[in-house]
């Protein structure tokens, strides 16, 4: 389950990197597990998982994130990373302002199983080349339909 049904389904404002109180402890929330947000607890290596909505107060919003543009793209395996401008044998899949991006971004890839990487879904699983392509136009598709202010799936 993704972080952007968690605070649909639940109505809270859970992202990656907000900051909580989880049963009077503080951390960072890291990602999902099924219905459940991973937290890491201040001081705590790993994250574990807590219900979005049992002992959990949500604090402040992070500061906003740079109003900068930047593009997000992939590599042929399905990894997501972000810059100023799309490296050599990577594909661009969106641009537009950097909070933006990363919030559509973050929302909608697939997290890989360390919870930090974030994946084109389909890519990492497709049986070869094609499939794999085919995946990713679907993406890119896909954010199309969030396209917006400071938000633009490239191709789409």
């Amino acid at each position: 389950m993704s972080l952007e049904h968690i605070r649909n389904y639940y109505g809270v404002p859970a992202k990656k990197g907000g900051r909580v109180n989880a049963y009077g402890k503080s951390g960072t929330i890291t990602g999902t597990s099924n219905a459940h947000l991973l937290i890491k607890l201040d001081g705590e290596k790993h994250s574990n998982p807590y219900h979005p909505t049992d002992g959990i107060e949500y604090l402040e919003p992070e500061p906003k994130r740079s109003s900068t543009n930047i593009i997000a793209y992939c590599w042929a395996g399905g990894l997501i990373q972000f810059g100023p401008s799309v490296p050599d044998g990577a594909i661009g899949i969106a641009r537009g302002e950097e909070s933006k991006v990363r919030e559509v971004i973050e929302t909608t890839a697939r997290h890989a199983k360390d919870n930090e990487r974030l994946l084109v879904p389909g890519v990492p699983e497709a049986a070869n080349e094609r499939e794999g392509l085919a995946a990713l136009a679907r993406y890119i598709q896909w954010l199309g339909e969030r396209n917006g202010p400071g938000f633009r799936a490239m191709g789409a």
